[in-house]
């Protein structure tokens, strides 16, 4: 069955769109910033991920500000405005306590927020993040990424899509 896309609004009146599913113990995944569309990734980006952990658990996942199917309008996207977000999701779902997953460019974000909320969060579980983006840029991959993207877009993009995240249907990629 497709999850049902809901809004939740922030304190500063941003529009987010989020899904929750499932039944069982309460689990948030926040997105990395820029990749996420609630109804693609249920359907394709994160099916393979998405839908077993909504078996199991009461799911719940958001598009950033901008990005998907929340506001396109906004333009803050400074760690307070991340953590509003994830509260305005929070709030309207009725999370209580939960756990809170994160990966990538969505993990100092996650920190900020159980660091701000530790009565809410559970357990927190990271994957792939950074505490400083400066890790993360001097690093041999990054580098080759960056020169991939700079110097051929089709070679960069069929890359990404293939090799870093293991999509096979080329249409999609």
């Amino acid at each position: 069955m497709e999850p049902r896309i809901q809004y939740a609004q922030t304190a500063d009146g941003v529009s987010i769109a989020f899904c929750a599913t499932g039944e069982g113990t309460p689990l948030l995944w926040v997105s990395p910033v820029a990749f996420c569309h609630v109804q693609l990734d249920w359907q394709t980006t994160f099916s393979y991920l998405f839908q077993p952990l909504a078996r199991n658990h009461r799911f719940v996942w958001f598009d950033w500000p901008g990005t998907g199917l929340s506001d396109r309008d906004a333009i803050d996207f400074s760690m307070d405005a991340m953590v509003r977000s994830i509260e305005a999701v929070v709030s309207k779902t009725g999370l209580e306590k939960f756990a809170l997953t994160a990966g990538t460019s969505a993990v100092p974000i996650a920190v900020t927020y159980a660091t701000a909320r530790p009565e809410r969060v559970s357990h927190l579980i990271l994957m792939d993040g950074w505490a400083k983006f400066s890790e993360v840029e001097q690093s041999a991959v990054w580098q080759a990424e960056k020169v991939l993207r700079v110097k051929d877009w089709v070679i960069y993009t069929e890359t990404f899509m293939r090799v870093l995240w293991g999509i096979q249907d080329q249409e999609f990629a």
